[in-house]
C-alpha cells in the first residue's frame, strides 16, 4: 500500500471523524434536546480521532526518510520539519481559545476550524504524493 497511501487514508479518516461525527454530536450534546446522548460518545470520537492524528505524527518522518535520497541528510530534513511544524502548534492554541471565547464555549467553531485545516492538510499531502510519485493511486508510495 506504502507509506503515502496510508497517509492519504488516516488524514482523509481523520477530518471526516471532525466534520461527520464530532460536529453533529457536539450540536447535539449543546442542544436541550431530550433524549441526547450522553458525553460518553464523545470518547469514541476521540478514539478514532487519536487513531487517524496518531498515524500523521508517526508516518511522517518515515515518509520524509523515504523520499530522502542522501540519508546524510535526512537529520536536516526531519528538524526543519518540525521547525515549520512548530509554528503551527504555537499558533493553534491561541486560534482554538479565541473561536472558543468567540462561541461562548461552543465548541462548533472550533471542530469547523479543526475539520477545514486537515482537509487542506490532506490536499497538501495528496498534492506531495502526486509530485512525487504520480497521481495514479494504485502505485505503491
Amino acid at each position: 500500500m506504502g507509506k503515502f497511501n496510508v497517509m492519504l487514508i488516516m488524514t482523509t479518516f481523520t477530518f471526516l471523524v471532525v466534520l461527520v461525527a464530532w460536529i453533529p454530536i457536539t450540536h447535539v450534546l449543546e442542544s436541550d434536546s431530550p433524549g441526547r446522548p450522553t458525553s460518553n460518545i464523545l470518547f469514541l470520537v476521540a478514539a478514532l480521532y487519536g487513531l487517524g492524528s496518531g498515524t500523521f505524527v508517526s508516518l511522517l518522518t518515515a515518509i520524509i526518510a523515504q523520499l530522502t535520497k542522501d540519508m546524510r541528510t535526512l537529520g536536516t530534513r526531519v528538524g526543519a520539519h518540525y521547525f515549520v511544524i512548530s509554528f503551527a502548534t504555537l499558533i493553534s492554541n491561541p486560534i482554538a481559545g479565541a473561536i472558543l471565547d468567540a462561541q461562548n464555549g461552543s465548541y462548533i467553531g472550533l471542530a469547523v476550524f479543526t475539520g477545514v485545516s486537515q482537509v487542506i492538510g490532506t490536499l497538501f499531502i495528496l498534492w506531495s504524493r502526486g509530485t512525487v510519485g504520480g497521481w495514479g493511486l494504485a502505485k505503491k508510495l
